[in-house]
Formats: C-alpha cells, structure tokens, sequence
C-alpha cells in the first residue's frame, strides 16, 4: 500500500514538474517591452538593411538570423503569414560579428546588397572560401552593425536578441518576440488587434 502511495505521489510530482517546464517555455516565449530607447529602436531598424516583404497594416519587423532562412518554416513562411494576418513587413537579416560560416556571410552580405525578398530563401552555392566584392563586403559591415544596434537597445531593456525577432508598435509602445516560436504571431495578432 505504501510502495503504492509512493509511486502516485512521485507521478504526481513528475507530472507537476513537467507542467512547470511547460510554462516556463510560455512565460519565456512572451513578448518584452523595449521602453528604454524605445526611440533609438526605431531609428535603428529603420536604418538597418531591411527588405519590403509586403502587406498592409500596421508594420512588423522580422529579424532573421542565417540559419532561419532555411529552416522550416523559413523566414518567408512567417513573412506570408504575417501579411495575411494583416500587416506590413519588414524583414531584417542579421548576423553576428562573431558568425565564422564562409556560405552564410555570402548568403546575407547578398541579401543585404540586393535587399530583395527572392534572395531571402535562395540556396546559395559557393566555393570552400567564397570571396565577396567591394558591396558585398559593405553590404556584411552593415548587417553585422544593424545587429549590434539592435541587440544593444535589447540588452539595455534586461532582454537579449535571439532570432528570429519580431518587433512591432501596439500604440506607442515597443513590444518583441525574441527567439519567436509558432505563439509568436499569436502576440501580435492580439496586440495590435487582428483576430484570425
């Protein structure tokens, strides 16, 4: 009877526990507020290399790192769906300073260059060391610099810049998805009052 009350008392405990880490992922997948230079955010990712990705309504900004372009759903996935919940976007590549991968440095110093939404999911074939121009290179200098800006304003607001990253105004106030998720789209759509 013991081994048996046990045994229910640590399920129970499992289950609790599990429960717990679930929330844990809703609470951190829940947008921040960026009060403190709230007004720099907004000059920063207008100057950043963004691509007009379409639709009407109030603007998101979609921050993508390398890697989202590929992945599933990529970054033109969220961008449609994005305009079809009614928004405009705004899609930001970035990269890290720090990023050492020769074919992703290629792939967004081309995509910040020609800043058009057909380069975002192209696969980009290049040599072993593939070497980028004269633009290319200022191209990458302005992507590494648009991320350090943006993570900067984040830091400042006690949050850090995952992507992908969506950033969009609910009145005058900045509010981000950092490292969004599929709930993502859900927080906008709430925040700025589109229903499905």
């Amino acid at each position: 009877m013991l081994a048996g009350l046990a045994t229910a008392v640590a399920a129970a405990a499992g289950f609790a526990i599990a429960g717990l880490g679930g929330l844990a992922h809703v609470i951190a997948a829940r947008p921040v507020t960026i009060a403190s230079q709230a007004e720099t955010l907004s000059a920063a990712l207008e100057a950043a290399p963004w691509i007009d990705a379409g639709g009407e309504g109030p603007t998101v900004w979609l921050v993508a790192s390398p890697p989202e372009l590929r992945r599933a759903p990529s970054i033109a996935e969220a961008a449609a769906d994005l305009r079809g919940a009614g928004f405009a976007v705004r899609v930001i590549v970035t990269a890290e300073r720090a990023e050492q991968n020769a074919a992703r440095l290629f792939h967004v110093a081309e995509v910040a260059r020609v800043r058009d939404t057909r380069t975002l999911a192209a696969r980009v074939r290049v040599g072993p060391t593939p070497r980028l121009d004269a633009a290319q290179e200022g191209a990458l200098e302005w992507v590494i610099a648009s991320h350090e800006r943006i993570a900067a304003i984040v830091s400042v607001n006690e949050a850090t810049l995952r992507t992908p990253a969506y950033f969009w105004r609910a009145n005058v106030v900045w509010r981000a998805a950092l490292g969004a998720d599929e709930h993502a789209l859900d927080y906008v759509r709430l925040e700025l009052g589109r229903t499905r």
